[in-house]
């Protein structure tokens, strides 16, 4: 891998009755741009193409705020709350 080179990375969230699922986070710019098209799935997996280093996330279930679950990586986001963090290679 070169420098500046982004590499695929995905994000999974078992959410079985959810309706809808995104992730957002510094490489979205915090929008809320979903990433999962199906939503009655048992697990929704988002692929973004990310530049080496950390990137801070968190899930937005149906119009809610989410941690990854499966992410040890966690950072204060500042706002009284914290952020999953991926470290991307």
């Amino acid at each position: 891998k070169t420098k500046g080179e982004k590499v695929y990375t995905s994000f999974e969230l078992k959410a079985p009755s959810a309706e809808e699922v995104m992730v957002c986070g510094d490489f979205t710019e915090w929008e809320s741009k979903p990433a999962f098209e199906e939503a009655q799935k048992w697990v929704m997996e988002g692929h973004f193409k990310l530049p080496r280093g950390d990137h801070q996330y968190r899930f937005k279930v149906d119009g809610m705020w989410l941690n990854d679950p499966s992410c040890s990586g966690q950072i204060d986001n500042g706002l009284g709350g914290l952020n999953s963090i991926v470290t991307v290679e």
